[in-house]
């Protein structure tokens, strides 16, 4: 228990002249230099506190002339509120010295009891017991401020996902009041194709103290989802949580606002593709079509046998550029229609990449669900373009297999090869990686990349339905 300041102003409302002179002798010989001020009646302790003169602690008599002991003890208190209250009496009613603490004073003393020691430890009790108040109060704000009224909705769940406390935020959030999540769990409320991941990542909390749990569906009252991300911390060891706080923010209008930022660079990138496209069908392969036809017309003309094979090379070159910029300007902008096969699609793309030729493929498509929306189905060929592109490059591979597992909720496209793998933290950055990573992100899905030196490499694309 700390010791009262040496500097401490005391507020004694005592009416009886003799009375006040001995409490303020067993004051000054414990506190020499406390300052010392007397009010004789209610009336005059009001006067004295509204002059905001500011007063450590006050000391009570409850008979006073202008009011009863009860009354004075709940005037007293409305007029000091945070200020402590020792009553002094000559009451020897202990149920009313258990009435007048339960009122809110700090203290009762009797007179014919009191002390200069009694006194002063009762003085330096309340005072200690203030401060604690005071740091209570601070932190109770504190938790209201970040628990309660913050943005955040807290929970705390033990160790099998049950709900032990949930902040008043979840009606803000979700519109669910706290108290009907108490006693469910939490993995109830977590969309199906989410569950299993989550699941997994809540149980290594058993060596793990805290952990960010990538994002995921999360029912709210109208039964629909929303995006929330989710930090855990296993606070099981702590007596006063005894549990796994979960700390989560709703992040559907971020990754909807991230989701038009991505499809505008999207859109802008397949313009451009676009306007390459037909410039290399309408005008180049044009002129080199205009160069073909007077080659060919030339080539009737000249009776030298050595020009005549320059020129007939010549139409030979010009006739396999023209073939290749068709195959690229089809690379580009494939030209598909909004009820285009996703499976007529891919096998498209093999060809163009004239892929037959140099490793085997392997498409497994799920023919029953491939009733897939335009958007998707072309950033799905152009993912694979991507892939496709990547494996002939660098890979050496001799095999790939692509599948294609659709249901109601999900969609998993799955690509791999038996090629030479690469690091993937050396290759995370690249501009084909990040822009696979960007189309997957237009529909809230996730990307998984396995390589090694040995089996070669597997691409999981999971995206929600």
């Amino acid at each position: 228990m700390s010791e009262p300041p040496k500097e401490i102003t005391i507020l004694v409302v005592e009416d009886n002249p003799g009375d006040f002179i001995l409490i303020e002798e067993y004051i000054t010989e414990k506190i020499p230099h406390a300052e010392i001020i007397n009010a004789n009646s209610l009336s005059e302790t009001k006067k004295i506190i509204e002059s905001k003169k500011a007063f450590d602690i006050v000391l009570l008599d409850l008979s006073l002339p202008d009011s009863s002991k009860n009354n004075s003890i709940k005037k007293v208190l409305s007029f000091i509120k945070e200020i402590p209250v020792i009553v002094l009496t000559g009451f020897s009613d202990s149920n009313f010295g258990v009435e007048s603490l339960s009122l809110g004073v700090y203290d009762y003393l009797l007179k014919d009891d009191l002390t200069a020691n009694s006194l002063y430890k009762s003085i330096t009790y309340s005072l200690e017991r203030q401060r604690i108040n005071q740091q209570l109060k601070l932190s109770e704000r504190r938790f209201r401020a970040l628990v309660q009224d913050g943005a955040d909705l807290i929970g705390i769940l033990d160790i099998e996902g049950n709900y032990i406390y949930v902040s008043p935020t979840s009606e803000t959030i979700l519109g669910i009041p706290p108290e009907d999540f108490i006693g469910k769990n939490a993995f109830d409320f977590i969309h199906p194709n989410d569950k299993e991941r989550v699941y997994d990542e809540f149980m290594s909390l058993a060596t793990k103290k805290k952990l960010k749990i990538k994002a995921f569906r999360f029912q709210n009252h109208q039964k629909k989802y929303v995006w929330i991300e989710t930090i855990v911390t296993n606070m099981l060891d702590d007596p006063a949580v005894n549990g796994i706080v979960a700390n989560s923010r709703d992040i559907t209008e971020q990754l909807n606002y991230e989701q038009k930022i991505s499809q505008a660079v999207i859109n802008t990138q397949e313009t451009e593709r676009f306007e390459i496209s037909s410039e290399l069908h309408d005008n180049v392969n044009q002129l080199l079509a205009a160069s073909q036809i007077y080659l060919s017309t030339a080539s009737k003309k000249i009776e030298k046998p050595f020009v005549q094979e320059l020129v007939n090379n010549s139409r030979s070159y010009v006739l396999s550029a023209i073939s290749e910029i068709r195959k690229l300007s089809h690379r580009l902008s494939p030209g598909f229609q909004s009820d285009f096969s996703i499976l007529e699609a891919l096998k498209d793309l093999t060809n163009d990449l004239d892929v037959e030729s140099k490793l085997k493929v392997t498409l497994e498509i799920d023919k029953k669900h491939i009733a897939l929306p335009y958007d998707l189905k072309l950033n799905l060929y152009r993912i694979l373009q991507e892939q496709f592109i990547n494996i002939l490059k660098h890979s050496g591979a001799k095999k790939a297999k692509v599948e294609l597992i659709v249901n109601e909720c999900n969609l998993k496209m799955i690509t791999s090869d038996n090629g030479n793998g690469f690091t993937i933290n050396e290759n995370k950055k690249g501009i084909g990686l990040n822009n696979m990573k960007k189309r997957v992100s237009l529909f809230l899905g996730s990307i998984e990349i396995k390589s090694d030196t040995k089996t070669g490499t597997k691409i999981i694309i999971d995206i929600p339905l």
